[in-house]
């Protein structure tokens, strides 16, 4: 009986002392609620805009579109339409001011600095070069 006694106390400590190892790795392994992060909330106004250039000009670093599409999980990080809302922390914020469409279009090509072709007919009527082994006449 004495036996059964210590084996029994035996298995309730070990027991004991899983559940509340157990218990405190739980504790542990929960997200941190208690942070407060604030956000700046930016609506999409130019045609162009990208998470990348927000991030640019609100953050002064392209790279961080990860986290503006990390703060915006309800948002397709490769679609952004006029009118749509962005969440920016502000905890990595360099500036406030509105962006500017000047920047928008700075990541875009002028239409005007592209490169025109001649039209035919201003070119030289000239003989094409034309290259590999002459061939004979034919008799």
């Amino acid at each position: 009986m004495k036996r059964m006694c210590r084996n029994s106390l035996f298995l309730l400590v070990i027991t004991g002392f899983l559940f509340a190892s157990l218990w405190s790795c739980a504790s542990l392994s929960k997200p941190d609620t208690q942070t407060n992060v604030t956000y700046y909330v930016h609506t999409v106004k130019w045609p162009g805009e990208s998470l990348s250039i927000i991030a640019g000009w609100y953050t002064g670093d392209i790279e961080n579109w990860k986290i503006l599409a990390k703060a915006n999980p309800d948002s397709d990080p490769d679609v952004v339409v006029i009118g749509q809302k962005i969440r920016i922390q502000e905890d990595i914020m360099t500036t406030k001011s509105p962006l500017t469409k000047g920047y928008v279009d700075s990541y875009y090509p002028k239409a005007g600095k592209q490169k025109t072709r001649s039209s035919p007919s201003e070119t030289k009527d000239e003989t094409p070069i034309l290259y590999g082994p002459k061939l004979q006449p034919q008799k």
